[in-house]
């Protein structure tokens, strides 16, 4: 096998030099880089053939959905690669000490290669999604004329100033020229990662696809949602909001109040009261529940704005528990606090048996490997099966990730999701209990609101794709190993924003969730992320659910049922 596997990949690895050097005369002035897909075969081991091309100066880069490792020269040149392939085709050396051979080589990793699926980088690889959607899978209907605005991702060499340098090279090819004007419009050169935005022609477009340095070329997100615009709608731009029926399915939010007026939500208001020693207002003085509130009645209230009409059987009851600055009452117990807000609408006539509660600490519930149950989470075990209701609990918050520096902010970006598998993001209490449903978070969108004046050109990325995990949302297990959290919804995502080389983990509306202002005379919708706003849309499924299962069984389900089908109902999302 060694003598035939080892001169068939040795080969491929000459064909490879023999490609890049005739496409560097695309553009001379820049320096030529060998960047190629090395496929796997399964069961090969990455990071170990990582590591071995790494000892012949051959940098991993990427790793492909399918296992495929993207690598990367600064020069084209694989003698030592091709030095690696001899030792391997060779075989095992004598053992000095035993006069025994050894029974492998360090390069025996190397058989995993696929030699015939060896392939330079080229043109259609570096052709993003929204890009090809306008010239073609290779280009083939770029308009030389035509103006492009592009962000570009480089092959990054390792270090800041080789990326510099070839941002550097990029700047001169696309100097101001009337044939073939270009232009960098932003950039951002990392540790990890070299991105830009840039203007240019057609001409230049087509040049840019073969140079071997740059790793995409796509169009900016074309953005969904024009903040402008959901600032100055009024109750009028709406159809008007249909009475619900007083019998129909009830729901209970637990937070920090409820503008109850609001004119897009009162309608569906049934009762709201506090809990708190410091004041008798249920008024929302924060604003957090009062966006629970409009995602527990409407579900997403994106869509209802995108269709004007918002309508919804869902009969809401409100307890505040949190103060203005979204803390409990200083004076009792959180869990007697929590105990006689649920109380309140449990009872007759109101008999809510559904509750959302989107609060929790903000650090995990367990640390150091303690699996034990918090007093918190077991209290509302407890009150679940006591008074057999569906308690529904957010998962919690990684709330720092938001105002990372430059440097973190960028390692998150490229190192998204795995920050999700540390014991810093594990579940926060109460969101451990076992009885209780709990809810983490995907992002639903991943293009940015619609930018104006300079900010437009800034560059500005999702952290996390369409339907993937929120980079903030906590994650299981329960106690003694138990799945959680149970569900997932749309809970909002983060971005990876800022101007110039200065960029940190952020928010903004269009990779937000939408929901209802506190303050609607000011404006009647906000914006925000949290897993606190993905568990009222499984609140409102559950309400929903027990209300139609009560009428089927002629009496009240058994949470265990409610749960039951809710789990039976859900489904996962495609890759």
């Amino acid at each position: 096998m060694r003598g035939a596997f080892g001169p068939t990949l040795s080969a491929k690895l000459t064909e490879l030099e023999q490609q890049i050097g005739a496409a560097q005369a695309v553009a001379p002035n820049i320096q030529p880089h060998l960047i190629f897909r090395i496929p796997l075969a399964k069961g090969a081991l990455v990071d170990v053939i990582s590591e071995r091309l790494g000892e012949v100066n051959i940098i991993p880069v990427s790793i492909e959905p399918d296992r495929a490792v993207i690598a990367f020269r600064d020069e084209v040149d694989l003698r030592e690669f091709q030095a690696a392939i001899a030792d391997y085709v060779r075989g095992p050396q004598l053992n000095q000490r035993t006069g025994e051979r050894y029974k492998s080589t360090k390069w025996d990793v190397f058989e995993y290669i696929d030699p015939e699926g060896l392939k330079l980088w080229a043109r259609e690889d570096r052709i993003g999604l929204r890009l090809g959607g306008l010239i073609g899978n290779s280009g083939e209907a770029i308009r030389p004329d035509q103006t492009y605005v592009l962000d570009i991702e480089l092959w990054h060499p390792g270090t800041r100033d080789l990326a510099m340098a070839s941002l550097q090279e990029l700047r001169e090819l696309l100097q101001p020229d009337a044939q073939r004007p270009g232009a960098v419009l932003d950039q951002f050169v990392g540790d990890h990662l070299c991105l830009a935005r840039v203007r240019v022609s057609g001409a230049l477009l087509s040049q840019l696809l073969d140079l071997s340095v740059i790793a995409e070329v796509d169009l900016p997100p074309t953005p969904e949602l024009n903040l402008a615009e959901v600032r100055n709608v009024t109750i009028r731009d709406f159809l008007p909001i249909p009475t619900p029926d007083p019998n129909g399915p009830r729901l209970c939010i637990v937070d920090s109040g409820l503008a109850s007026s609001h004119p897009l939500l009162a309608q569906n208001v049934a009762e709201v009261s506090s809990e708190m020693s410091s004041t008798t207002s249920a008024a929302d003085e924060h604003g957090h529940g009062t966006m629970v509130g409009g995602l527990a009645v409407f579900g997403s209230v994106r869509a209802c704005y995108s269709t004007g009409v918002f309508a919804s059987t869902i009969r809401l009851f409100s307890v505040r528990v949190l103060d203005a600055n979204n803390q409990f009452d200083d004076e009792r117990l959180v869990i007697n606090q929590i105990e006689a807000a649920i109380m309140q609408f449990y009872k007759a006539p109101h008999n809510c048996r559904v509750f959302n509660l989107s609060v929790g600490t903000a650090y995990p519930a367990r640390t150091n490997g303690v699996d034990r149950q918090t007093v918190w989470a077991e209290s509302m075990d407890i009150l679940a099966r006591k008074l057999k209701v569906v308690l529904v609990i957010s998962a919690g918050n990684l709330l720092e990730i938001f105002g990372l520096g430059t440097h973190d902010a960028e390692a998150l970006l490229r190192n998204y999701p795995n920050h999700l598998l540390f014991e810093s993001a594990s579940l926060n209490d109460p969101s451990t209990a076992a009885i209780a449903v709990t809810v983490g978070s995907l992002a639903e969108h991943d293009v940015v609101a619609l930018r104006h004046g300079t900010p437009a050109n800034d560059i500005v990325r999702a952290v996390a794709r369409k339907d993937h995990p929120s980079p903030f949302t906590r994650c299981g297990h329960g106690v003694n190993g138990a799945i959680k959290p149970e569900f997932i919804d749309y809970g909002g995502n983060a971005v990876f924003v800022g101007t110039g080389n200065q960029r940190r983990i952020g928010k903004e509306a269009g990779t937000s969730v939408m929901s209802l202002s506190h303050k609607p005379l000011e404006q009647l919708f906000r914006f925000d992320v949290g897993t606190s706003l993905a568990a009222p849309l499984v609140a409102r499924t559950a309400a929903l659910l027990w209300d139609q299962l009560q009428i089927l069984l002629n009496r009240d389900p058994d949470p265990n049922l409610v749960r039951a089908v809710l789990a039976s109902a859900a489904n996962v999302p495609q890759k």
